[in-house]
C-alpha cells in the first residue's frame, strides 16, 4: 500500500518522462507509449524508496475514499465480509523476492531502508534484534525471513485473528502452513491448480489428492473437512485448541494445520509471534 507522497511522487517521475503536464495528456498516450514508459520509469527508480527488491513499484493508494485507510487498520476495526475463510503460506516466502548478491548486513540494510523509506533508526534496530544474523547462515536467508514474514506470514495470522474475534462464525476460519514441494512462494499450485489428472506437476500424488480435496471441501461446503480425503487428517479451525473457555481468556487455540512432505500435523500457529506483533504495530511504516 503506497502513502500519498509516494503515489505523488511516482505520477511526477511519468510526467517528466512523457512530458506530458497532467493526468488527462497520460490519457490520451497509446498503450505501447504507456508500456514504454512504465519500463522506464522502473529502469530510473530502481533502487530507491518504496522499491527495495522483491516490491511492486505500482499499487494502490490510501485516498480516504475509495480505499479509506491500511488494511490493518479495517481489519482490526471488523471492516470486512464476516464468510468463511480458509489461508495458507508456503515455508520459504520471502526467497523468490530477496536478492541473493546481498551479502553483507549494510547492503542488507541499505535494501530494506528501500523497502521500508519511512523507517527510522529504532525500526532497523528492532528488526535485527528479531532476525538475528546468528539465526541464519547467510544474509539472503536473514533477509528472505523478515521479508516472508512481512509480505505473506504476518498478514495470514492478522486477518485469521480478525475473523476469529469478529466473524458470524468463527470457526469457520482455517489456516495452514505448507512446507512441501519447493516449500517456495506459491508452491501449493501443482498440487492445486493442475491443468491434468493426476497432477503430475506435483512430487507427492497423494498430497495432491489430499490438498485438492480440502479446497473442494471447503468451496462447496465452507469446510475443509466433509469432503476431505480419507487418508487426510482432520483439520481444526483456527480457535480450535483453546487451554480454557472465553471466560477464562483460554478459548482460543491458534490452530494450523502443517503439512511436509511425510506429515501433515496440527500445530499453534508460528505467525503468532513477536516479530508479526512488532509489524503490526508499525503498520504506518510497513504498509505506507
Amino acid at each position: 500500500m503506497l502513502s500519498g507522497s509516494t503515489q505523488e511522487r511516482q505520477f511526477r517521475t511519468a510526467l517528466q518522462i512523457t512530458n506530458c503536464s497532467d493526468l488527462t495528456c497520460l490519457r490520451g498516450l497509446e498503450t505501447s507509449d504507456v508500456q514504454f514508459i512504465n519500463q522506464r520509469v522502473l529502469n530510473m527508480t530502481y533502487p530507491g524508496p518504496q522499491y527495495g527488491f522483491g516490491s511492486t513499484y505500482w499499487g494502490p493508494v490510501v485516498d480516504g475514499k475509495f480505499i479509506r485507510q491500511l488494511p490493518d487498520q479495517e481489519y482490526k476495526q471488523g471492516n470486512f465480509h464476516k464468510v468463511p475463510i480458509l489461508l495458507d503460506h508456503e515455508e520459504y516466502e520471502g526467497y523468490i523476492f530477496s536478492n541473493d548478491s546481498i551479502t553483507t548486513l549494510s547492503e542488507e540494510t541499505t535494501d530494506a531502508m528501500n523497502v521500508f523509506p519511512s523507517a527510522g533508526p529504532s525500526f532497523f534496530s528492532r528488526l535485527n534484534q528479531l532476525y538475528p544474523q546468528s539465526a541464519y547462515n547467510s544474509t539472503f536467508f536473514q533477509r528472505q525471513a523478515w521479508f516472508g514474514d512481512v509480505i505473506m506470514k504476518c498478514p495470514t495470522y492478522y486477518v485469521a485473528t480478525a475473523f476469529t474475534d469478529m466473524a458470524f462464525n468463527t470457526s469457520a476460519v482455517f489456516k495452514l502452513v505448507f512446507a512441501a514441494g519447493s516449500q517456495l512462494h506459491a508452491s501449493t499450485t501443482p498440487f492445486l491448480t493442475s491443468k491434468s489428472i493426476n497432477f503430475p506437476g506435483a512430487n507427492n500424488a497423494t498430497l495432491a489428492d489430499i490438498m485438492s480435496a480440502y479446497w473442494i471441501s471447503f468451496a462447496t461446503t465452507h469446510d475443509p473437512n466433509p469432503l476431505r480425503d480419507s487418508r487426510a487428517p482432520y483439520w481444526p479451525s483456527y480457535s480450535s485448541g483453546g487451554a480454557g473457555s472465553a471466560a477464562e481468556g483460554q478459548s482460543v487455540g491458534f490452530s494450523v494445520l502443517q503439512v511436509n512432505d511425510k506429515s501433515i500435523e496440527v500445530q499453534a500457529d508460528p505467525d503468532n509471534s513477536a516479530a508479526c506483533d512488532f509489524f503490526s504495530s508499525q503498520s504506518r511504516v510497513v504498509l505506507g
